[in-house]
């Protein structure tokens, strides 16, 4: 299970620090937004084998954050 927590919080970090650095001229934006949907994938599995429910609204904000992102990129609106 740590390895599941270690990856979570790694994909997470790496994920911030992609979005935060992200600007028209570099692909930032769409690998912020692939490592943090794969970051989703840890963090399911954490919430549903530990029984954390109350995060499951959280996710669910963060994964259409993600999706809108990458629906605007694939669309060429960012």
């Amino acid at each position: 299970m740590i390895f599941v927590e270690l990856a979570a919080s790694v994909l997470t970090i790496i994920t911030i620090y992609l979005l935060a650095h992200a600007t028209n001229d570099n692909q930032y934006q769409v690998y912020g937004c692939f490592t943090g949907l794969t970051g989703q994938a840890f963090w399911l599995y954490i919430i549903f084998t530990q029984e954390l429910y109350g995060l499951l609204l959280a996710d669910g904000v963060i994964f259409f954050v993600y999706m809108t992102r990458i629906n605007k990129l694939l669309r060429g609106e960012l």
